[in-house]
């Protein structure tokens, strides 16, 4: 059963995740990062400030996005940035699972009272477990993050340096060739 308002809010609070800068940090003292970037260090703060990420409406996906002048490295840093948001969910739900399971289980205790022979207390202790384990089991799916697409290329702004210096070449040549009409008309 899909909860539109769960589905928005489970997409805000990763692309929230995903710049906060617990994950940004995690991501710039990432090993493969470091080896990607032929072992240089990536700030935190400079990191942070080219990181973008965005829920899409209505679904439980969250793009990320880095820019850097380098293709190779924005694909790196991205990839640590997913890296990071994954590991931090993991985190975050097996720290609730052991909630959970603590709060369930003295709750099973709690509300059976009453003596009870060594037969009963068993099964009591067995209810407990597989209605703990239940419990789990549902928080663990509703809570996973899994990676749809690593970035595995990138996409270049603007003109390569290439295309760059030879449109300043073809734009100084016509200014030079436009100079001299102007210099040659004005002699006449």
């Amino acid at each position: 059963m899909n909860d539109p308002t769960r589905t928005k809010q489970v997409g805000q609070t990763y692309a929230l995740t995903a710049v906060s800068p617990t994950v940004i940090a995690r991501a710039a003292k990432s090993p493969e990062l470091a080896q990607a970037k032929g072992g240089a260090e990536t700030a935190p703060e400079d990191l942070g400030s080219r990181v973008r990420a965005v829920w899409g409406i209505d679904t439980e996906l969250v793009d990320i996005t880095v820019r850097n002048s380098n293709g190779e490295y924005a694909v790196a840093e991205a990839n640590a940035v997913v890296a990071a948001v994954v590991a931090d969910a993991a985190e975050h739900s097996a720290a609730q699972l052991k909630y959970f399971k603590t709060q369930i289980e003295a709750n099973v205790r709690n509300k059976l009272t009453g003596e009870a022979t060594a037969a009963e207390a068993a099964r009591r202790d067995k209810l407990g477990q597989l209605l703990a384990d239940q419990e789990m089991n549902a928080i663990v799916e509703a809570s996973s993050v899994t990676v749809g697409n690593r970035a595995a290329s990138y996409i270049s702004a603007g003109a390569s340096p290439q295309v760059s210096a030879g449109l300043g070449g073809v734009g100084g040549l016509m200014l030079g060739a436009l100079a001299a009409l102007v210099a040659g008309a004005g002699r006449r």
